[in-house]
């Protein structure tokens, strides 16, 4: 057998196509993460293909064995643990390229024949497997001390205090920490901020962000416990689950800026579980069902220039309203809502000061034809800080005022 990095993958793919040629043979292949906005997720920046496999594309009818498949295929992603399934290329007529449906539908396929079961009979040689999922309780990553035990002075509470959160708060109610010493296995956690994931009282999970600004092309803005399925939580659900009215965000600082009314998805995507968890608001286990206003405030990112990534923005805006529409269907006979509104481009939350958040979501909803006093519980609102009144109305925010002018949703 010939000498390659990706033995089993060799072997399958010789047992899918059969004849199978080897580019640049016992090359590694190298490269680095980039965060794409537009996908939520990092994607690799390749500047060493190594080691390929070049076989028939079966969908453009190519003789000339034109599809490259890298010999790191289906390994673990460094960041999620998922197999890498997009390290494939048809050089004949880009079949593997682009957002249309076709192209998806493609490295589905090509997906499920490389890494799934051998219809012949033969035990699969399966390359990468994600690791398996955490669902239980979670210990922390290490030695963590709170942030409202920090000196005032010290670098996170700096960082955080000049984005307008208020340390002491953060470390009082969200549990949020500093790692000064890491566990043996977590050493890419030591010196950042740790955020608890806490679902139904207990630590589900973690993240671990980086303390300050740096280039996100080489530094991770946060590490996450590996293998934890973040579709299945949102971020503090806890406490939003007593209110009426729920602003469900993407990420933790904006649920620290608009308070206990609100969730984070961890992401962009409304998941099945995400739909679950809002069902159970509304429909809260042997209790009988109550209205929830559901208002979904997902960043709103500058439409990309290249029309590569502009395609690829717009279908992942058409799932998104797909989504939205599950979650109405999953909804239908509470008396529940569902509204989508927006942020100035390429904002979130998180960058402006509470108050006028709040009253941009008031106006918004209220401009979709749904009184939003209908779901104001004063009462819990105003215990617990949260306050989404109008912007006619001044609200005590714990972070200095950053606002914008005009029409928010303009």
């Amino acid at each position: 057998m010939e000498q390659v990095l990706s033995p089993a993958l060799y072997r399958r793919l010789q047992l899918l196509f059969g004849e199978v040629k080897i580019i640049n043979q016992g090359e590694a292949f190298q490269g680095h993460l980039v965060r794409d906005p537009h996908k939520d997720r990092s994607v690799w920046s390749i500047s060493q293909a190594g080691e390929q496999y070049a076989v028939a594309c079966r969908r453009c009818g190519d003789t000339r064995q034109r599809l490259y498949i890298s010999h790191q295929y289906g390994q673990p992603h460094p960041e999620t643990d998922y197999p890498m399934t997009g390290l494939v290329h048809c050089h004949n007529e880009l079949c593997t390229d682009g957002t249309d449906l076709e192209a998806q539908a493609y490295r589905e396929e090509l997906k499920a024949m490389i890494l799934g079961p051998f219809a012949g009979g033969v035990p699969p040689a399966r390359p990468g497997l994600k690791r398996p999922e955490r669902t239980g309780p979670v210990e922390p990553p290490g030695d963590l001390v709170r942030l409202d035990l920090l000196d005032p002075h010290h670098p996170a509470n700096v960082y955080l205090a000049g984005r307008g959160f208020d340390p002491v708060q953060l470390g009082l109610k969200y549990s949020v920490g500093y790692c000064v010493r890491a566990r043996p296995e977590f050493p890419q956690v030591h010196g950042r901020i740790v955020i608890p994931m806490i679902q139904d009282g207990a630590w589900v999970g973690w993240q671990a962000r980086y303390c300050g600004e740096a280039d996100w092309h080489h530094v991770p803005k946060y590490y996450n416990l590996p293998g934890v399925p973040k579709q299945r939580y949102l971020y503090n659900y806890d406490r939003a689950k007593a209110f009426r009215l729920v602003v469900a965000v993407e990420g933790v600082p904006a649920v620290w800026a608009l308070g206990d009314a609100a969730v984070a998805l961890y992401g962009k995507t409304i998941s099945d579980y995400h739909i679950e968890l809002f069902h159970r608001m509304a429909v809260p286990p042997g209790q009988a069902p109550r209205s929830v206003l559901f208002v979904i405030l997902l960043d709103n990112d500058p439409v990309p220039e290249d029309p590569r990534r502009a395609r690829s923005a717009a279908l992942f805006q058409l799932k998104t309203s797909q989504r939205l529409l599950a979650l109405k269907q999953a909804l239908g006979g509470s008396g529940s809502a569902v509204v989508r509104v927006e942020l100035p481009e390429g904002k979130d939350a998180a960058d402006f000061d509470r108050a006028v958040v709040w009253g941009s979501i008031y106006a918004q909803v209220a401009a979709q034809g749904i009184d939003p006093a209908a779901y104001w519980d004063y009462d819990t609102c105003k215990s617990t800080r949260t306050w989404p009144i109008s912007a006619a109305v001044p609200l005590s925010s714990p972070r200095p005022l950053r606002s914008f002018t005009g029409n928010p949703a303009s």
